[in-house]
């Protein structure tokens, strides 16, 4: 994973292939499809990974710690800038009705909307 998030904050999507990423992971692209079925499987599972993360670290604030909360998630962003660069250029791409990632944003989105 941690791979595919270099990878993918280095070049974005059209710029890393499966064989790069497999060759920094240190395994063959054959081994990376077995786990991935493609490029897109990839580049959806790191971004879900990555609101995972977010999320894990939201939930364990109490109201009165929103503010250390947002920091906390700031600097867990800063310390994988590619994967923040990916988000970005993904978030745009993800607009798509067939985009792979369009699911996982509008789900992200409905998130952030007050409930009622």
């Amino acid at each position: 994973m941690e791979t595919g998030v270099e990878a993918f904050g280095a070049g974005g999507f059209h710029g890393a292939t499966m064989k790069d990423i497999a060759e920094r992971a240190g395994i063959s692209r054959t081994g990376l499809l077995h786990h991935f079925g493609g490029k897109a499987e990839l580049l959806v599972e790191v971004l879900a990974a990555h609101e995972r993360e977010t999320a894990a670290i939201v939930r364990e604030a109490d109201d009165l710690d929103v503010l250390r909360t947002q920091l906390r998630v700031t600097q867990a962003n800063e310390a994988r800038p590619g994967l923040i660069q990916l988000h970005s250029i993904i978030s745009s791409e993800a607009t798509a009705d067939g985009h792979r990632a369009h699911e996982l944003y509008q789900a992200r989105k409905r998130s952030f909307l007050p409930c009622g």
